[in-house]
């Protein structure tokens, strides 16, 4: 027997196969589907979001254009040869950051002792004196099922999560809404396990965080 192949069409056609209706529509189920996956993932931080990035920045630099799609930076470090120790500057709201330092770039160039992430740029509070590398830990968005061939990042022995849901939407399509809470029930008992799981170590989720301050 073929080995198994975890994506969204393999969900589709599992969906298709138990409502025991060949006529629905593929991208109906893959709604319903999809529907579920970002739910689920959009309702709690997981450890496979995780993700972290190390970049080079330019003496004088006063900014950092990511390119990452996060939901909620982590940790900002900035290290150089020179420093015994990676420094942490100090998150600030961007109206604390912005109404404390109007114009970075006219002030003495230096470590920068606060930061602010505004506009999908990490702003400095100073020009840096040095090429620092920038290490960024952060919890990035769940991808988006988009295409049949796509995986979902749900795990697949919990799958059954996006099948029950799939299925909740196709009883609700029907206007089975009994059927469909059924199979809603289901989602929620099984997301509980999964979160059980794969959920994030308690670290005050959902806070903004703030950066220990550097210590020379």
């Amino acid at each position: 027997m073929a080995d198994y192949v975890y994506t969204l069409k393999t969900l589709i056609d599992e969906v298709i196969d138990e409502a025991k209706d060949s006529s629905l529509s593929r991208p109906r189920v893959a709604r319903y589907i999809r529907q579920t996956h970002d739910s689920v993932l959009g309702h709690h931080r997981f450890k496979f979001n995780e993700d972290a990035l190390a970049e080079t920045l330019s003496a004088a630099s006063t900014d950092y254009e990511y390119d990452c799609d996060h939901q909620q930076i982590i940790q900002v470090v900035l290290s150089h040869i020179s420093l015994s120790a990676p420094a942490e500057p100090t998150y600030l709201t961007p109206d604390e950051f912005f109404e404390r330092y109007p114009a970075p770039a006219t002030l003495t160039q230096g470590m920068p002792l606060h930061y602010t992430d505004y506009g999908h740029k990490l702003h400095w509070s100073c020009p840096f004196n040095l090429n620092y590398t920038l290490g960024m830990r952060y919890q990035r968005a769940p991808r988006r099922l988009v295409d049949e061939t796509d995986t979902p990042e749900i795990p697949v022995e919990f799958g059954d999560i996006l099948f029950e849901g799939g299925m909740a939407g196709v009883e609700r399509y029907r206007e089975n809404h009994d059927i469909a809470a059924i199979h809603d029930r289901r989602v929620e008992a099984r997301s509980e396990d999964f979160l059980g799981r794969y959920g994030l170590r308690k670290r005050g989720l959902g806070k903004a965080r703030t950066s220990r301050t550097h210590r020379a």
